[in-house]
């Protein structure tokens, strides 16, 4: 009878362990993540900024348990407080705010790689770039990390970020290598996998091929990523995979409700959405901060130089694809300045955003939102062939807007956006008479595209002519000097960049 007891006690306590195991094995976890990225301006009027996003997250901590803060980075620059402290600003927004992890993207570079180095070292968090290979310290660039564990409470989530290797060519970074992504993330994730995390989140911010596919085979559990221009584009939202979470509305945040079964990623459900930061009442101590770093770039900059008096747009669209006023403006300041024959200017190098209107009154501030980056001017050396290069560099990817699109002073150039790339110029002309493939001409632009930036490698074997009597110059200075002169400035449009796909074609034109 004792023996009977015996195992009848041993097969119930069995049962038991059995059944708490596969409890354990079966719970469903939750989790939530907040996501957001490009918010280089600290605040903005119609987007809200870094105080609205202290309020969302706060409410989600209240309200939700394991409550996850991902930021896609993008944010270190361009703005003007970050030209004066490259960027150093934002992180001590974040460092209040509390991620979990930062993504590493393009934007992040705008000061280049030593610079980025020194905000990582800055952050409380950690800022992750999956495939990013520095030959100085042979691997990871110094602060940087290659992935990171984030945990909230019992949830852990291996979080990846990865770099398109056009960052190399838009930033002119000399230094670092970029490698495949697919093959960065497969590496990465099996480390994560083997450290026994939940689910596996890769942040991305580009037209990444592989998506798909790593999503379906469970290499990567959820992908997010966000573009503050995709409505602009007037696009339709890409059906690339049901676990790729896609932000699209400029100045939200996605939110995303997460559960799975322990330790069954493939049983991952979600609901998401995009909530305004504009919808948030600003979190006191934020806005205090994010005002004490406002009133500083007032102080320094809200000094009016000059009045306008005809329309100028330094929105996205105006400057990428078509001549522009307003770079008509800084293109001639440049050749006023350094006295060459012909100035370049890729569009990406301003900014701003904005449209202002006869009778504004331009300030520091306005020129140092609307020029940014702290680029050097250059005067180079160059043949007429490298010039038409050069043009057929900036027209290449004009349908999607591409900050490469060239801004002019001195030509006149007809072209053809609907030509093959590489194909499109069809004449230029310097003051009026046409280029000469085999004759020198100076060419004023920025020391960005001077080393070769966003593709335009034409320029990096050029001579550089140090001007006579004049010491190097920040673009934006030169800008600032030549509207303090002028008083009043009327940019205008001059009929340099003509796209004939757009112009009804004449007699004895270049049609």
């Amino acid at each position: 009878m004792l023996f009977i007891q015996y195992v009848a006690t041993r097969l119930f306590m069995s049962c038991v362990i059995c059944c708490i195991s596969f409890y354990s094995f079966a719970q469903i976890k939750q989790a939530t993540i907040v996501f957001t990225e490009n918010m280089s301006e600290i605040s903005q009027h119609n987007y809200g900024g870094y105080a609205e996003l202290a309020t969302l997250l706060k409410q989600q901590r209240k309200q939700k348990h394991n409550v996850f803060f991902l930021f896609g980075g993008s944010s270190i620059g361009p703005s003007s407080l970050s030209s004066l402290d490259k960027g150093a600003h934002i992180i001590d927004l974040l460092n209040s705010i509390g991620p979990d992890a930062m993504g590493v993207a393009k934007k992040d570079f705008s000061y280049l790689e030593d610079q980025l180095s020194l905000r990582s070292y800055e952050a409380a968090f950690p800022m992750v770039s999956s495939n990013i290979y520095d030959p100085l310290s042979d691997g990871i660039l110094d602060g940087l990390v290659s992935s990171t564990i984030a945990h909230q409470g019992q949830v852990n989530i291996g979080v990846l970020s990865v770099l398109h290797q056009t960052v190399l060519s838009e930033y002119a970074l000399e230094r670092l290598e970029v490698r495949d992504p697919a093959t960065a993330i497969r590496e990465q994730a099996a480390i994560l996998r083997r450290n026994n995390v939940d689910l596996i989140v890769l942040m991305y911010s580009f037209g990444l091929d592989d998506i798909q596919q790593l999503l379906d085979e469970r290499v990567i559990d959820l992908s997010l990523h966000k573009d503050n221009y995709f409505q602009q584009r007037q696009l339709k939202p890409p059906q690339i995979h049901a676990r790729d979470i896609f932000v699209t509305i400029p100045g939200s945040a996605g939110v995303i409700d997460l559960s799975w079964n322990n330790n069954q990623p493939e049983t991952l459900a979600f609901d998401w959405r995009q909530v305004l930061l504009s919808d948030m009442i600003a979190d006191p101590d934020l806005k205090k901060q994010v005002d004490s770093y406002s009133s500083r770039v007032n102080r320094l900059f809200n000094q009016p130089i000059g009045e306008l008096l005809t329309h100028i747009d330094t929105r996205r669209h105006a400057l990428r694809v078509k001549e522009n006023a307003f770079a008509n403006y800084v293109t001639d300041a440049l050749v006023k300045y350094s006295g060459a024959e012909i100035g370049l200017l890729n569009s990406g190098t301003i900014r701003g955003d904005k449209v202002m209107k006869p009778g504004d009154f331009i300030t520091r501030k306005d020129i140092s939102q609307m020029l940014p980056y702290r680029n050097e001017v250059v005067t180079m050396q160059v043949p007429g062939s490298d010039i038409i290069l050069a043009l057929e560099n900036g027209f290449k990817f004009i349908d999607e807007a591409r900050g490469r699109y060239l801004q002019v002073s001195g030509l006149n150039v007809t072209y053809n956006s609907q030509f093959p790339p590489d194909k499109r110029v069809i004449s230029v002309k310097v003051h009026g008479k046409p280029i000469v493939k085999d004759k020198i001409y100076s060419v004023v632009t920025s020391n960005y595209l001077a080393k070769g930036g966003d593709a335009f490698t034409m320029f990096a074997d050029k001579k550089i002519v140090n001007l006579t009597h004049k010491m190097t110059r920040l673009l934006a200075d030169v800008v600032v000097d030549q509207i303090l002169t002028d008083k009043q400035i009327a940019p205008k449009e001059q009929n340099r960049l003509t796209d004939i796909t757009l112009v009804p074609c004449k007699e004895n034109s270049d049609c």
